[in-house]
C-alpha cells in the first residue's frame, strides 16, 4: 500500500505536467488551426484549463450519482468540500485564462485577430451562446461555490458541476463550430448529436 502511494506521489505531478503538454498541442492543432489568421500564445494553456475544470465538474456529478449521501458530513475535509473548492479554484482559473486572451485581443484591435473574438461575441447566433458559457462557468458557479454549504452538500455540488459541464460544452462548440461553418445559423443536427450521444457511450464504456 505504502509503495502504491509513492507511485502515486511520484507519477501524479508527472502525469499533470505531460497532460499539459499533449492538450495544449490538441487546442492548437485541432482547435486554432480551424482559423489559421488567428493566433494566440495562451490558447494552449486556456483548452488544457478548460479540460480540467470540466473533468472536476464530471467528477461532481458521477461523485453524487455514485453515493449521493457521502460527503455530506460536517467536517471541512469531507470529499464534497474539497472538490468544491477545488472547483471554485479552477472556475476562477478558467476565467482568468479567458480575460487574459480577450484583453489584449481587444486592446491591440489587431486585424488578424479580432476577427476570432467578433464572430463568436457580437454577430448571431453565436453571441448568445458565448453568453451562455460565460454563465455557465462564471456567473453562476463562482457566486454560488463561494457558499460552504453548497460545497458541502453533494447535490448542490452536483447541480453546480452539471452546470459547468453544460457551459464547457457549449464553449467547445463554440470555439470550433463557427470557424468550420460561419452561417447565420446555429448547425445542431444529427451529426452532432450522434457525435455527443457517441462520446457520451465511450465515456461511459470505460466508467
Amino acid at each position: 500500500m505504502e509503495a502504491a502511494k509513492r507511485q502515486v506521489a511520484i507519477l501524479s505531478p508527472l502525469f499533470i505536467f505531460l497532460y499539459g503538454i499533449v492538450f495544449s498541442l490538441i487546442g492548437f492543432d485541432f482547435v486554432m488551426s480551424l482559423d489559421p489568421h488567428w493566433i494566440s500564445t495562451l490558447f494552449g494553456a486556456y483548452f488544457s484549463v478548460g479540460n480540467v475544470y470540466l473533468g472536476l465538474g464530471a467528477i461532481g456529478v458521477l461523485a453524487f450519482l455514485s453515493h449521493p449521501a457521502r460527503g455530506s458530513g460536517s467536517s471541512s475535509h469531507s470529499p464534497s468540500h474539497d472538490l468544491g473548492k477545488l472547483i471554485f479554484g479552477f472556475c476562477i482559473l478558467w476565467t482568468y485564462l479567458f480575460w487574459c486572451q480577450y484583453l489584449p485581443i481587444w486592446y491591440a484591435n489587431l486585424p488578424e485577430e479580432t476577427p476570432f473574438l467578433v464572430l463568436r461575441l457580437y454577430e448571431s447566433p453565436w453571441s448568445s451562446l458565448s453568453l451562455a458559457v460565460l454563465l455557465c462557468n462564471f456567473l453562476i458557479p463562482f457566486p454560488l461555490l463561494l457558499f460552504e454549504k453548497t460545497k458541502r452538500s453533494p447535490r448542490s455540488l452536483a447541480i453546480v458541476s452539471a452546470v459547468i459541464c453544460t457551459g464547457m460544452w457549449l464553449e467547445r462548440y463554440v470555439l470550433i463550430v463557427p470557424s468550420v461553418q460561419p452561417q447565420k445559423a446555429t448547425p445542431f443536427g444529427l451529426i452532432e448529436l450522434s457525435m455527443l450521444a457517441g462520446t457520451a457511450s465511450l465515456f461511459t464504456l470505460c466508467y
